[in-house]
């Protein structure tokens, strides 16, 4: 098994997979100090990658397993929800981020690194959060965040209004909270942009109330597929390559299946315009704009109470020491 990984996604050439090579591959993953999980199948690095500060270098050869088709308009977003209706904003979210308890799906999952990615964007705002919890599935993480005034989940999710997750939150009473910011939207990587602000629908409309919208930050989604080069008999590498052709002219509309869910959540969200966006982002910027002072005097009165009690301790360290408090 571990020759078969080395050949179809780490050694280009098969006769390089050698005992030593299996053994490598072993040894790395017995002393890995992670689980994987669901990072190879999400955006997790994507997103994580542009907050590290220190010198990152890499290594690879020319001949990739995997290769990018297209990026495309279906995109994953990020939400939070939150039962208190004073909270209807990111900037609410970041600003009382020491005083709100987060409760996010399980910890290897793209939503809870999500989280962590915000966090080392956000220092001063997210970023302060001290409560965080890992329930067991999203579902759970909705239900216990609803469960309290002072409690607020976050997740990725494709935007459904007919999923059972925003359903779930619309019984219980809850609201989502876009998820949304210049800081957020500023993030890139090779060029590209991580975020754009999309609105979407988060609840169906019915007899007596409309559909609920929200503008929240959105990846897309990206198709890809593995090196025409990897693929041994003529003809089907020949095929594999018309494949790929085809797919990158094709019309954003004309990859989605039709009708079908993927259909659904592309009818149901849309890009605004930048007036709009602005707009959004001012109330943001504005909530913030008004805790700052109050943020900057419970750090000034934090750190006066810091070194006073500093200084009760070294009298009181120096009233106990052998020779008695000195003169």
């Amino acid at each position: 098994m571990h020759r078969e990984n080395l050949c179809r996604l780490m050694i280009g050439d098969p006769a390089r997979a050698d005992d030593l090579a299996v053994h490598l591959q072993v040894e790395n993953l017995r002393r890995s100090r992670f689980k994987s999980g669901a990072i190879p199948r999400s955006d997790v690095l994507l997103r994580a990658l542009p907050a590290i500060r220190a010198p990152i270098a890499g290594i690879w050869g020319g001949a990739d397993a995997f290769i990018k088709i297209r990026v495309d308009d279906i995109r994953e977003c990020v939400f939070a929800v939150a039962r208190n209706p004073e909270i209807q904003s990111y900037g609410e979210i970041a600003v009382f981020a020491s005083k709100l308890r987060f409760i996010l799906p399980p910890q290897g999952s793209g939503s809870a690194g999500t989280f962590r990615f915000l966090q080392q964007i956000d220092l001063n705002g997210l970023g302060r959060a001290g409560s965080v919890t890992y329930a067991g599935t999203t579902e759970e993480a909705v239900r216990m965040a609803l469960s309290a005034d002072d409690t607020v989940a976050l997740f990725v999710q494709f935007p459904d209004p007919d999923n059972e997750r925003f359903k779930l939150i619309d019984e219980l009473g809850g609201h989502v909270v876009p998820v949304i910011d210049r800081n957020i939207l500023r993030q890139h990587v090779e060029g590209q942009k991580i975020y754009f602000p999309q609105e979407t629908q988060v609840t169906s409309a019915g007899w007596l109330k409309s559909a609920r919208k929200v503008v929240t930050a959105c990846t897309p989604l990206v198709l890809f597929t593995g090196a025409t080069e990897k693929i041994a008999d003529e003809k089907a590498r020949l095929d594999h390559r018309d494949l790929i052709a085809t797919l990158r002219a094709l019309k954003s509309e004309e990859v989605m299946a039709q009708p079908g869910v993927f259909t659904r959540m592309w009818r149901r969200t849309k890009e605004i315009s930048a007036s709009s966006v602005e707009k959004l982002l001012h109330l943001t910027d504005d909530v913030r704009s008004k805790a700052k002072p109050l943020l900057d005097q419970a750090k000034e009165a934090t750190g006066k109470a810091y070194e006073k009690a500093k200084e009760e301790l070294r009298d009181l360290t120096d009233g106990a020491s052998p020779g008695g408090p000195k003169q």
